[in-house]
């Protein structure tokens, strides 16, 4: 019995793998990576763990990391949304913004913080995390955030085309059918 059970164990991680682990995480940081971050394409496979740790940063070049929803294929939609998962600022020394190219623009510090989910409006907004720091408080070294950037499927153009295709299909074969078939009973009802 043990090693049926063991089996089944086995086999369920093997089937579910895939269904488990197909996320891709990736982290970055503000400190570390964001004078190299450029536009960062996003889909549903891929999330992104953002953190600072109170690093000084550029904040002409470093201060900001931009995502925007699509796959690789380029056909769906994707809104981007993100989550603060963790935020530590005693001193109110940052503020850190979501900016979209709609015009939304959501500022936040230690005392206005955002929803716990925030999602761009559409698909075609490039959506920018940003930081600045305050200008009445000259360190940054106690403040520590830690985001999830991840995307929602807004239009999956990939299964309304496979229905359109498929459909078109069916139709056509359904016609070719039912015209093969008055031929049949036209052959078969002939004087």
């Amino acid at each position: 019995m043990a090693q049926i059970t063991i089996l089944c164990i086995l086999l369920l991680q093997v089937i579910l793998h895939d269904v488990c682990y197909s996320l891709t995480n990736i982290s970055v940081s503000f400190d570390k990576d964001a004078c190299e971050f450029s536009q960062k394409s996003i889909d549903d496979e891929t999330i992104y763990h953002v953190t600072y740790d109170g690093t000084p940063i550029d904040p002409l070049l470093c201060s900001k990391m931009t995502f925007f929803g699509r796959d690789s294929s380029h056909i769906n939609t994707y809104r981007v949304c993100v989550s603060l998962l963790s935020y530590q600022d005693p001193d109110c020394a940052i503020w850190f913004g979501y900016i979209l190219t709609s015009g939304q623009i959501e500022i936040h510090n230690c005392t206005v913080l955002p929803p716990a989910t925030y999602c761009s409006l559409d698909s075609a907004s490039v959506f920018k995390i940003q930081i600045k720091t305050n200008p009445y408080y000259n360190s940054t070294e106690r403040v520590k955030f830690r985001m999830m950037v991840f995307a929602q499927l807004e239009t999956d153009y990939v299964l309304i085309l496979s229905v359109s295709i498929g459909g078109s299909l069916g139709g056509l074969s359904l016609m070719y059918a039912t015209y093969k078939m008055f031929i049949y009973v036209r052959e078969k009802t002939r004087y």
